[in-house]
């Protein structure tokens, strides 16, 4: 005995609707596995940046105020096994760049912070980074700095 159409025209359609929320729902998972490597990328270039900040504005104010202009007038390498660090100045304020120097297997190529990050992280536990994404989309990421 066949079933009514109306009966089989409702199989079908909850058929069709757990493929497609099975679907969504996989894309859902794989977005949010996306941004919890992005954060982990910003977290490691966070820690980075916040020490050669730290460095910088020690730096400063052992020198009459003036920021270094160079890693290298800090004492300070500019590459270490995993990155490339470098200083940038955007209208007399110097911001620490720290890039990945191999992007595969990253979704963050670069991260970039000022000495802001010194007191957003002494006001709120957590600062801001300007970040690169692989594919050369601009985003922004809070991360915290985990204890020494």
């Amino acid at each position: 005995m066949k079933a009514p159409s109306s009966i089989r025209w409702l199989a079908l359609t909850c058929l069709v609707a757990a493929a497609v929320s099975a679907c969504t729902s996989g894309e859902a998972r794989i977005e949010t596995a996306r941004q919890t490597l992005a954060q982990e990328d910003a977290e490691l270039l966070g820690q980075e940046i916040f020490d050669l900040v730290d460095q910088a504005a020690g730096y400063q104010s052992s020198h009459t105020d003036r920021p270094p202009r160079s890693l290298r007038t800090m004492g300070v390498d500019s590459l270490t096994p995993a990155t490339a660090r470098w200083i940038e100045i955007h209208e007399g304020t110097p911001w620490i760049v720290v890039a990945f120097r191999r992007l595969a297997g990253h979704t963050v190529s670069r991260c970039r912070g000022s000495a802001a990050v010194l007191e957003e992280l002494a006001l709120d536990g957590a600062f801001r980074l300007e970040c690169s994404l692989v594919n050369g989309a601009p985003e922004e990421f809070t991360v915290g700095r985990s204890p020494a």
